[in-house]
């Protein structure tokens, strides 16, 4: 807490959220596995995605 109000502005606060599922190939066949999509993010004189991301 004390890093956050020393600098509010180097943290972005989002919710939590579920995250979705996909077909996956695993040992025995086919099952959903979870998935997620993590944007990632330069900020600067402005904030902007970067394009491809990493995963």
């Amino acid at each position: 807490a004390e890093r956050i109000k020393a600098n509010p502005g180097g943290f972005i606060a989002q919710p939590t959220l579920s995250l979705s599922t996909c077909p996956t190939f695993v040992g025995s066949g086919i099952a959903p596995r979870h998935v997620d999509f993590r944007p990632f993010v330069l900020s600067g004189d402005r904030v902007r995605i970067v394009p491809g991301g990493l995963t």
